[in-house]
């Protein structure tokens, strides 16, 4: 049998055919064999219609049922008595009609009166969110937004972290993003006083007034020379710098993590970048600071601008790879035809890379004989 072709209909026609379905008994299986319509209709009209489960009453007797449920004061019990409903048609269809929910409407409080009430009030001992809750009238929206993670912050007059003392706790809080931080003033070892976020000093966001910056990365006075030559070198001191103090750089590990340090000369707080000028000079375009030693410090006698090919053989991992001369490679080619020695006990003889060996002893025994 071939598949049924459905008829096309106007949007009014459809309309028409929807207003039949759901103001008469008609089901939906009967509109289809009546109208033919096609599987996009049908689709639209199923589930559309509420209609008791297992019943043959006619839909005008439905709706006088659900509307006496509705608009007196009857229990299921009852309706099954009058109507002669069994169970499943109560449960299935009369349970959801008089389903009415009533939102609760919160107390909604200012900035002010949540620091100097609520607040205050949360951080008794025993009061929980709960309380709170129930005491204010508020949202558990609002009490997470507020309150949440306040009492894991318990704060103290004269506790020290870091460089910073904390000297006054009673401060309105702040909200960072979707949560309120707690606000603390706090003393630095240097004397000045500001208003900042507990949480930052805690976790050691925030570790000094920035006197703690300035000692370790000096003054920067003078990187307000404009010049390529001066962005350049600036950079290559700052880098310097961070990759022996920022504990949580990148390269930090490879650096401060070994000990590496900084001389003082190009430390020191206001002439320390002045110093380094002094010492190094402007850095050649194409050039990086380098260390001649790989396991010394940051100074002087063990600094100098190189080029990346010369860093790359100056890094650790190549530190036992020796350099020669062209007359000295002159020497290692000899040795190494007429002793008719492996790449491997050139390389161990004489202390250089596979690479070096490939490039220049690549082809010698070939072209001799």
């Amino acid at each position: 049998m071939a598949n049924r072709k459905p008829t096309k209909y106007t949007d009014e026609e459809i309309d028409k055919i929807r207003e039949e379905f759901l103001s008469t008994s008609i089901t939906l299986k009967e509109l289809v064999k009546k109208y033919n319509i096609s599987v996009e209709v049908i689709k639209s009209l199923r589930g559309s219609k509420s209609r008791f489960p297992k019943t043959k009453l006619p839909q005008n007797r439905i709706d006088e049922i659900v509307n006496y449920y509705l608009n007196n004061d009857v229990t299921h019990k009852d309706m099954k008595e009058l109507f002669g409903l069994s169970d499943y048609q109560c449960n299935t269809f009369l349970a959801h009609k008089k389903k009415v929910i009533i939102p609760k409407v919160y107390n909604k409080y200012d900035d002010e009166y949540w620091d100097e009430v609520i607040i205050p009030e949360y951080m008794k001992d025993g009061m929980t969110f709960v309380k709170i809750r129930e005491m204010f009238n508020v949202s558990d929206k609002d009490v997470n937004k507020r309150l949440n993670g306040l009492k894991s912050l318990q704060v103290n007059i004269g506790d020290t972290y870091n460089r910073l003392t904390i000297i006054d706790v009673d401060l309105p809080s702040v909200l960072s993003g979707s949560q309120l931080r707690r606000v603390v003033r706090v003393k630095c070892e240097c004397g000045s006083e500001f208003d900042t976020k507990f949480h930052d000093i805690k976790v050691g966001k925030t570790k000094s007034c920035g006197c703690l910056l300035k000692k370790s990365f000096g003054n920067t006075f003078y990187s307000k020379d404009n010049t390529p030559e001066g962005k350049r070198t600036y950079i290559s001191y700052s880098s310097m710098k961070k990759r022996c103090y920022y504990v949580d750089g990148e390269h930090y590990p490879h650096y401060g993590g070994r000990g590496i340090v900084v001389c003082d000369r190009w430390l020191e707080p206001e002439n320390g970048y002045k110093n380094f000028l002094e010492d190094m000079g402007y850095r050649p375009e194409g050039m990086t600071l380098d260390r001649i030693n790989v396991d010394g410090n940051y100074e002087p006698d063990n600094c100098r601008w190189a080029t990346i090919s010369e860093q790359t053989i100056n890094q650790r991992r190549y530190s036992h790879i020796k350099q020669y001369t062209d007359e000295e490679w002159i020497g290692i080619k000899k040795d190494y035809i007429e002793n008719n020695l492996t790449y491997d006990k050139i390389i161990e003889k004489y202390s250089i890379s596979r690479s070096q060996c490939v490039k220049r002893l690549g082809k010698v025994k070939s072209t001799d004989d």
